[in-house]
């Protein structure tokens, strides 16, 4: 983590603070935000520029796509220490219980967010339909 760390102060922040340069005040936030989006990526190569009615949602999308592959992760890694508890424990029940235990909450959390993001999407769509 220090690594990580060490690695984002000292070669990515200066990097995205001298990249930053003097450009004239947009309108909106929305301009505001593609400015700096395609000034930042458009030194990379990449063009950000996000539009219209897209805007809200491409950035939504994007933002929910992120939280659930972290979401991901961290499940898969509870999975992981709690295969790797449940296998080392030497048959020491006290030490199961902890790693079975850690398997049915995990696999509760992932339910709960898989089940909230449909609701999500169900009422999205429910929505868009309705207001046309």
């Amino acid at each position: 983590m220090k690594k990580i760390f060490t690695f984002f102060s000292l070669v990515l922040l200066p990097r995205l603070v001298l990249a930053t340069g003097e450009a004239p005040a947009p309108a909106s936030l929305k301009e505001t935000f593609n400015s700096q989006l395609n000034q930042a990526g458009g030194s990379l190569g990449y063009n950000l520029a996000l539009t219209g009615e897209a805007f809200i949602n491409t950035v939504t999308g994007k933002i929910i796509a992120i939280a659930l592959g972290f979401i991901g992760i961290i499940f898969f890694v509870m999975i992981f220490m709690s295969g790797y508890q449940w296998l080392m424990s030497g048959g020491n029940p006290e030490t199961i219980k902890k790693a079975r235990q850690r398997l049915i909450n995990s696999s509760l959390g992932l339910a709960i967010v898989l089940v909230a993001y449909l609701i999500t999407i169900f009422i999205y769509n429910k929505l868009k339909l309705a207001i046309g």
